[in-house]
């Protein structure tokens, strides 16, 4: 809940481990009409906290950033996503 805020970032994990899956999920929503930085900066808190070089991430939801146009906002958050793939 630290890291929610109504519109601006609602976000759940889920953390799966044994022998040989290690994986976090993250279900995101971001509303249209949320705060795109304030999104970004608590994905990036996040991201950070939970971040290993063992765990692997499915990053799903409803972010309302359009994807098939080039933007600010799709190339803010792609290079954000890209500061943790080693």
């Amino acid at each position: 809940m630290k890291y929610c805020r109504e519109q601006d970032i609602e976000i759940s994990a889920l953390k799966l481990q044994s022998n040989s899956v290690n994986i976090c999920v993250l279900t995101i929503y971001k509303a249209p009409t949320g705060n795109v930085n304030y999104y970004t900066h608590q994905l990036d808190a996040i991201l950070h906290t939970l971040y290993t070089a063992t765990l692997d991430f499915i990053i799903c939801g409803d972010i309302n950033i359009n994807y098939l146009i080039g933007s600010e906002r799709k190339n803010h958050l792609d290079t954000l996503l890209l500061t943790y793939i080693y």
